[in-house]
């Protein structure tokens, strides 16, 4: 016969199996949007790097064909951080929705466990019970079969001290 809580325990090794995807799952997430962040601040820096390499911002002079060149490439580096912009929000909110599903994976997985705490102090209550019934029969039992012996000796006077 199999364990009183057996489907209890199964329950649980799947929800802990469930909670420790969902816990992979959320630094995977983490890590992309580490690796995004990360790449957007490097897209960044070289954008800035660019304007100040090429003397944008110092409105320094510049011949057509190299301003042309210049904010061109500026131009796609700004287009790579909108890109970069919208790719991080989306990391976010999937590192978000991970963060969800982990913490309503350790919280079913915490009733689980005190809903089995609580069903084997019920079943050790039980058994124990049980035994002191058994324990109190046999007690009783042998009682019963056993003769009583008293230990006074028996005197016609009721009272153990003469007055």
């Amino acid at each position: 016969m199999a364990h009183p809580l057996h489907a209890l325990y199964t329950a649980r090794e799947l929800q802990q199996r469930q909670r420790d995807e969902a816990q992979q799952a959320l630094q995977q997430a983490e890590r992309r949007l580490a690796q995004t962040l990360a790449q957007g601040q490097t897209l960044s820096h070289y954008r800035a790097d660019t304007q100040q390499r090429h003397g944008l911002l110092q409105g320094r002079p510049l011949g057509a064909e190299q301003l042309a060149i210049v904010q061109g490439f500026t131009r796609r580096l700004d287009e790579a951080l909108d890109q970069f912009g919208s790719v991080s929000v989306q990391a976010s909110e999937h590192a978000g929705q991970c963060r969800t599903r982990l913490t309503a994976a350790q919280m079913r997985l915490s009733v689980l466990d005190k809903l089995i705490e609580r069903r084997e102090s019920s079943l050790r209550l039980r058994a124990e019970r049980l035994q002191q019934r058994e324990d109190d029969e046999r007690a009783g039992a042998q009682a019963r079969r056993t003769p009583r012996t008293d230990d006074t000796p028996k005197t016609e006077d009721s009272t153990p001290w003469p007055l």
